[in-house]
């Protein structure tokens, strides 16, 4: 059975897991049913359209899954320029207080020794 692709999906994949126990239920169906009667032949187009909506259904949560991860990954590197922006400013801004301190200590010094004169 070919199972066209979501619109919306730009993955294919192949659901070789679910074909494999779509066909053992089959067969134990097929097992208890009198085939003369058809009721095999509507089990059949039954478990197919089930399956078929199974299948879009987690295309639809994948495709969503995915475009969430697409998401957070551009949040992510958002955040992390923003780290990287705010670390380099703390720099800056650590860089311009020791600078101060600096010239505060000269200061007193200066005003502290014998040579200062007013």
């Amino acid at each position: 059975m070919e199972t066209a692709l979501h619109p919306k999906n730009p993955y294919n994949l192949h659901w070789i897991q679910s074909e494999r126990r779509l066909m053992i239920l089959r067969m134990l169906i097929n097992l208890g049913e009198d085939k003369s009667d058809g009721t095999s032949m509507d089990v059949d187009v039954l478990l197919d359209k089930d399956l078929d909506v199974q299948l879009d259904s987690l295309r639809e949560k994948l495709f969503l899954a995915d475009k969430e991860a697409t998401e957070l990954r551009s949040e992510l590197q958002l955040l992390e320029k923003q780290s990287v922006l705010s670390y380099e400013c703390a720099e800056y801004v650590n860089e311009a207080f020791n600078s101060f301190l600096m010239h505060v200590n000269l200061l007193h010094a200066v005003m502290a020794s014998d040579f200062f004169i007013l």
